[in-house]
């Protein structure tokens, strides 16, 4: 139960509650799978440089929501799928709206000690990817998205220890398998060190 609890929006918009938005796979009308979409708040979707989608299984409705309203470069990593279609659910007239914003990259998200699969980047080469190479200790200039299915609590603890977070301004996570185990325990031990940043 203490884990539960701890699940919520941990943290705040600059303007209030009314600034929240959701981005993503927000409604599934019977076209669809579909996650609901994430919380995030429009002033830092706005001030982004760039966006890191983990996780998309061939489809980014929240990569291609970023891409299409707000025109910020998508960086997508996925090693299950393909390169999906610019698609914001529910809006047709979206289709095909990306332009070259979104870059593919098929690849699985690992921790630094555990690299499970021959192609497999941590969230700090991620972060290096988006940002060209730019200083990641120096700007809050990246959204993140993180969805595996399951490797986000491995991957998110590496980037809080190798300092990744830092170039991060906000933190869309979706947490998989807490009940199987030490995935619970291991869940609380990482949520702590990354703060306020987690939306």
């Amino acid at each position: 139960l203490e884990v539960l609890t701890a699940l919520r929006v941990c943290g705040e918009c600059k303007h209030g509650t009314a600034e929240f938005r959701r981005i993503g796979d927000t409604a599934n009308a019977g076209a669809g799978p579909s996650d609901g979409g994430y919380l995030m708040c429009e002033s830092v979707l706005s001030a982004a440089r760039a966006a890191i989608s983990v996780g998309i299984e061939s489809r980014d409705g929240w990569g291609s929501a970023l891409a299409v309203d707000y025109r910020k470069p998508v960086f997508q990593f996925d090693c299950t799928g393909r390169a999906p279609p610019c698609r914001v659910p529910g809006r047709k007239e979206s289709t095909g709206r990306c332009g070259n914003l979104t870059r593919f990259h098929s690849v699985c998200v690992a921790s630094d000690t555990q690299r499970a699969h021959t192609r497999s980047m941590t969230l700090r080469e991620m972060a290096k990817t988006a940002l060209a190479g730019g200083d990641l200790a120096t700007e809050r200039a990246l959204l993140l998205k993180v969805d595996p299915e399951g490797a986000e609590v491995g991957a998110l603890e590496a980037a809080s220890d190798d300092g990744t977070l830092a170039s991060v301004s906000s933190i869309a996570v979706e947490i998989h398998r807490i009940g199987s185990g030490r995935l619970g325990c291991h869940y609380a031990e990482a949520e702590d060190p990354l703060g306020p940043v987690v939306q």
